[in-house]
């Protein structure tokens, strides 16, 4: 694995991609997705879940966006070491 250090920030191929991917439009729409989850949790609290097949859509998103948050830390820091 190749990795490369940029002010103090660890870029492997891995995270590279991700970033590309995020900076080509990806990042958009799941800030988008973001948004739409947080309005739609935040009025299914007010009335109680109305609509189960939105909130696992809801939670898919959510769910999506942790994947690649994720995705943007280079493996041999998710096991503490970032050296």
């Amino acid at each position: 694995m190749n990795a490369t250090k940029v002010n103090e920030i660890v870029l492997t191929d891995k995270v590279s991609k991700s970033l590309s991917l995020l900076q080509r439009g990806y990042a958009q729409a799941l800030a988008s997705g973001l948004d739409d989850a947080i309005g739609f949790l935040l009025e299914e609290s007010n009335q109680g879940c109305s609509d189960p097949r939105n909130l696992i859509n809801v939670l898919g998103t959510l769910h999506n966006a942790r994947t690649e948050f994720l995705g943007l830390i280079p493996e041999e820091t998710k096991g503490g070491s970032n050296e």
